[in-house]
C-alpha cells in the first residue's frame, strides 16, 4: 500500500486527481439538467408539443441506467481478464478505461447539445445516460483499491462533499445562460474546458501505476542489505570451514 496514513491519502496527487474528474462530470450532469427544459424549449422553438415529446422521451430513457450501471464495473473485470491473482496496481490500473469513457462520453455531450438540430438531442439523451452511470463507480473503486480501507468512507465522504460544492458553480452558469438569451454555445464551452481537464486523470493513473510497479520491481535497501548480510556470513562461514 501506497499510502499510509489519511493526511498523506488526502494530500495525494491521486486523490487530488479523482476530486476534480468527479466534480467536473458532476457538474455536466447537474448543469445539463437544471438547463434542460429552457434549452428544449429554445431548440423547439417554443413548440410546446416538441417539448413534451423529447421531455418525455429523456425521462423514459433515464431507466435505462439501470443497465448500463453495471457496464462500467463489466468493463473494468475485462481489463483484468487473463490474470489469475491481480493485485491492487492492477485492480487501479482498471480503472483507466471507465475514467476516459466518461471524460469522452461528457465531451460528446456538450457538443452535441450545442448544435442545434431538434432529432440529434436523441443522442445526447443517450450520452447523458451513459455518463451519468458511469460517474460514481470507477471513483469507488479506485479509492477502495489505492487507499487503506479504514479511511475509505472518510476519503469517499469528501469526494460526495467537494463534488457537491463544486457543482454550485452551476448557479453563475445558469445566470450567464439567461443573459445569452438560452443560447447554449458559449456556455458549453466553458463547460467543455472543465471536462478536457478530466482527461488528465486516467494519464496519471496510468503514471502512478508504472511508478508503483517500479518500486515493486526493485529489490528494496532492506532486502539488499539482507542479501550482503547473507553473502558475508557464508563468506566467512567457507573461511572457518578451511582453517
Amino acid at each position: 500500500m501506497a499510502f499510509t496514513s489519511f493526511r498523506q491519502s488526502l494530500l495525494s496527487p491521486l486523490y487530488i486527481w479523482t476530486l476534480v474528474w468527479t466534480s467536473f462530470l458532476r457538474l455536466v450532469i447537474f448543469f445539463f439538467v437544471g438547463t434542460f427544459n429552457p434549452w428544449l424549449t429554445h431548440l423547439a422553438g417554443k413548440d410546446e408539443q416538441q417539448v413534451s415529446f423529447y421531455t418525455s422521451v429523456f425521462s423514459t430513457m433515464q431507466f435505462f441506467g439501470v443497465f448500463t450501471a453495471p457496464v462500467s464495473g463489466l468493463i473494468m473485470d475485462k481489463a483484468m481478464h487473463g490474470k489469475k491473482n491481480p493485485n491492487d496496481v492492477d485492480r487501479i490500473r482498471a480503472c483507466r478505461v471507465p475514467f476516459f469513457l466518461n471524460s469522452l462520453f461528457a465531451s460528446v455531450l456538450l457538443v452535441l447539445a450545442s448544435v442545434p438540430m431538434l432529432k440529434l438531442q436523441i443522442a445526447t439523451f443517450i450520452f447523458h445516460v451513459v455518463q451519468r452511470s458511469f460517474l460514481f463507480g470507477p471513483s469507488g473503486a479506485l479509492i477502495a483499491h489505492a487507499f487503506p480501507s479504514q479511511h475509505f468512507g472518510k476519503l469517499f465522504g469528501i469526494l460526495m462533499c467537494v463534488s457537491a460544492v463544486v457543482c454550485l458553480l452551476q448557479y453563475p452558469l445558469f445566470l450567464l445562460r439567461e443573459y445569452l438569451a438560452s443560447e447554449p454555445l458559449h456556455v458549453n464551452m466553458i463547460i467543455l474546458a472543465f471536462v478536457l481537464i478530466t482527461f488528465g486523470h486516467p494519464i496519471y493513473v496510468t503514471r502512478y501505476c508504472r511508478w508503483r510497479e517500479a518500486i515493486r520491481s526493485s529489490p528494496s535497501p532492506s532486502a539488499a542489505s539482507e542479501g550482503r548480510s547473507s553473502v558475508e556470513s557464508h563468506l566467512l562461514l567457507e573461511k572457518v570451514t578451511v582453517v
